[in-house]
């Protein structure tokens, strides 16, 4: 599966990828050939699968954030910033047996997770009021989402409010929690 070439070798320790950005293209390439390694087999998954239980199958595929290559500096996934790259993260939902079922939402939340696939498996139940998410397949009653980095509100004063396709970058002014300062749009 290695066809994306330089990559880092084997061997490769990644703690020491700090401060070397000339290692992002070996880096980069050995991220894509796992990629296409975790492919492979989620398709191979995915077809003994669908034979086995008849396309009765609905599949959930999605990151907890995004991984930063050197956009702003910095490489890694565990940093507390506030980037396109760490906050937006993929959602793929798929549903074998029902393959007109779809939705595109501007953002959603990993507290949407549970009431969507709820509402594939149970349509007509309505489980608002239920989850603090909301299906991604009906009006969705919060407009926004927010995003925080670790330790937020304690060690971290920042905070991600983002409604549709804006953004917008808070910050702590005081110890209390709701006095927060728009640094950014």
């Amino acid at each position: 599966y290695e066809i994306y070439k330089p990559t880092v070798p084997k061997d490769f320790n990644y703690l020491t990828l700090a401060g070397k950005p000339d290692l992002k293209n070996q880096f980069f390439n050995k991220y894509k050939n796992s990629i296409r390694f975790l492919d492979y087999n989620l398709v191979r998954f995915l077809k003994a699968a669908s034979k086995k239980m008849d396309n009765n199958l609905v599949v959930s595929l999605i990151g907890d954030h995004g991984e930063e290559f050197w956009e702003k500096g910095f490489h890694g996934h565990s940093g507390a910033t506030l980037i396109k790259e760490k906050v937006e993260s993929p959602w793929i939902l798929c549903d074998l047996k029902n393959k007109n079922l779809k939705s595109k939402v501007p953002i959603t939340n990993h507290i949407d997770i549970f009431p969507s696939l709820l509402s594939i498996l149970f349509p007509e139940e309505n489980f608002q009021g239920k989850f603090n998410g909301s299906s991604i397949f009906r009006p969705n009653p919060y407009p926004y989402s927010v995003v925080e980095t670790p330790l937020f509100p304690y060690n971290k004063e920042r905070v991600l409010l983002v409604r549709g396709n804006t953004k917008f970058y808070l910050e702590k002014t005081s110890k209390k929690l709701h006095d927060l300062n728009l640094y950014k749009v």
